[in-house]
């Protein structure tokens, strides 16, 4: 985990690309979900930056798989979701984008 977290402060996100990770990664890279969600993070136009992030973003989805098989931290894993979640719908409430997650979640 330590890895991923230094290969993402690496990559130097800049609030776009961060929007795209975020959502990539929260929705497994459904695209029908991603699209749905209209927080301006948008994938960025380099096809080389699109697939490093979405590498990092699969890689996270298969340590939360792998971590989530462990009985005791499912509980923990399902709460972190929800937690997830809330604060992008408190985040989409406060800046005026309106109710978009709730159609992508």
């Amino acid at each position: 985990m330590n890895i991923m977290k230094e290969q993402l402060k690496s990559l130097n996100l800049d609030e776009n690309e961060e929007l795209y990770l975020y959502k990539f990664s929260l929705y497994s890279g459904d695209m029908a979900r991603i699209e749905a969600w209209q927080n301006c993070g948008f994938p960025p136009q380099d096809e080389i930056r699109r697939a490093q992030l979405e590498g990092i973003g699969r890689r996270l989805q298969g340590f939360c798989l792998t971590f989530s098989r462990l009985p005791t931290s499912r509980r923990r894993f399902d709460e972190v979701v929800k937690e997830l979640e809330e604060e992008a719908k408190w985040q989409s409430n406060s800046s005026g984008a309106g109710s978009d997650i709730g159609t992508a979640v």
